[in-house]
């Protein structure tokens, strides 16, 4: 083998190893089991026992995300799981989030840029970032918001999620 075979080889063992790291990583990370996800439009929520319940709305690049469970265009979540991070609810929805970024489901990355925001709402209120790890408590109106920095187009999000709560 020549110099430059054995520097590709070397990268690509490289490459190998690292990506097999982050994974561990981020699967060790994000295993936080979620106990009953229920999604519903029409969901009655005194059906739901245990600790609690928190509705969630997710909105990458501008449009409403449909989350597990949806039998249409359904984007309210009732988990009955408290103390769960943010993180942990999305990733067993099928995307991961860091404090920067979130991947959906076809491994596009939405993170902030000159013309749009990532942001969280919770009861109305953007939390700081890091965000990630934010836990979920009884009666959580959660909006997860990656678009452009239009606040009547957030506040109409906002008002869809807490109108599942009312």
């Amino acid at each position: 083998m020549t110099k430059i075979h054995l520097r590709l080889l070397y990268t690509l063992l490289a490459i190998a190893v690292l990506g097999g790291l982050s994974l561990y990583v981020i699967l060790t990370y994000h295993t936080d089991p979620i106990s009953t996800v229920e999604t519903s439009p029409t969901s009655d929520t005194t059906e739901t026992t245990g600790a609690g319940e928190a509705a969630y709305l997710v909105v990458l690049a501008g449009d409403t995300v449909s989350l597990k469970g949806s039998n249409s265009t359904t984007y309210s979540v009732h988990t009955t799981a408290t103390n769960t991070s943010l993180a942990s609810f999305l990733f067993s929805q099928g995307f991961a989030l860091t404090s920067q970024a979130v991947g959906d489901r076809s491994g596009t990355v939405h993170a902030e840029s000159e013309e749009e925001v990532l942001q969280l709402y919770v009861n109305g209120e953007l939390v700081e970032k890091p965000f990630h790890l934010y836990t979920s408590e009884n009666g959580d109106t959660i909006l997860l918001y990656h678009g452009p920095n239009d606040q009547a187009v957030i506040d109409g999000h906002l008002a869809e999620v807490t109108s599942y709560t009312n």
